[in-house]
């Protein structure tokens, strides 16, 4: 089970987008591998699936694990390594998911105008997704490169995050994902002073930037991080609503405005 489950993963490292990786391997290796991973693949059974889905708290992460299963076992039909899926017959983990609360219309006005008026790096993040609906993966790998302001669009090609503290990027969330989106006057004079704001962190680090080309970049170049990013923004914008705070928000948000 165990070397089934490592070729698996090293198969598919470049298939899945990385967080999709990220997470299957931390299932294998937190979850499935020390309570199964000594059993000869042919002789998993529907009850040692059973075990494994028990042993983890919460429904969501519960769901998680038997996709990966899931995932792991029609690989293994696949190469001819088991002729039975222990899976076949055990009903999926189910977890009722919360709609998440809308900020209201006020609230986003409140917002709108709040990082209009300030110049920082959370005001234009935070601008940045309010602006062009963008997730805050993509707005944090983001280029210059990807901008057309003379043209007023801008270019969505892919998205990233830190896993296990390293940087990864792949394509965004959905083929639909990769799309150009028009930019307005308001747009595009955030991200005009976004690039004043690139100068100044450039010229302060001198020798020890580098060069990336982001749009949204750390101190030094680097990309900023999408969590430390979305809490600096939840804090330059405490009076709104919780909801707010998590800045998930969807084009569907901004054509509301």
């Amino acid at each position: 089970m165990r070397d089934a489950a490592t070729a698996w993963l090293s198969a598919y490292q470049d298939i899945y987008k990385p967080r999709t990786w990220s997470d299957h391997a931390a299932n294998l290796h937190r979850r499935i591998v020390p309570l199964i991973g000594d059993k000869q693949l042919r002789r998993v059974t529907a009850t040692d699936i059973e075990r494994v889905l028990a042993a983890v708290k919460g429904s969501r992460q519960r769901q998680k694990v038997y996709r990966t299963l899931s995932r792991l076992f029609a690989y293994a039909a696949e190469m001819g390594w088991t002729l039975v899926n222990p899976l076949h017959g055990l009903p999926a983990p189910r977890h009722r998911y919360r709609r998440p609360a809308l900020p209201s219309l006020d609230g986003l006005r409140q917002l709108y105008q709040h990082v209009l008026a300030r110049d920082d790096v959370a005001a234009n993040f935070t601008g940045l997704l309010l602006l062009t609906g963008l997730r805050p993966g993509e707005a944090a790998a983001l280029r210059w490169s990807d901008l057309d302001a003379e043209r007023r669009l801008l270019w969505v090609r892919r998205a990233g995050a830190y896993i296990d503290g390293a940087w990864r990027e792949g394509p965004p969330k959905s083929a639909a994902s990769e799309r150009i989106v028009p930019l307005n006057d308001d747009a595009l004079a955030l991200l005009e002073r976004q690039r004043r704001h690139v100068a100044r962190l450039r010229e302060r680090a001198g020798e020890r930037w580098k060069e990336r080309d982001l749009a949204c970049p750390g101190g030094r170049g680097a990309p900023a991080g999408v969590d430390s990013s979305t809490r600096r923004s939840a804090r330059s914008v405490a009076s709104m609503r919780a909801s707010v705070m998590r800045l998930r928000w969807r084009r569907s948000l901004v054509n509301r405005k």
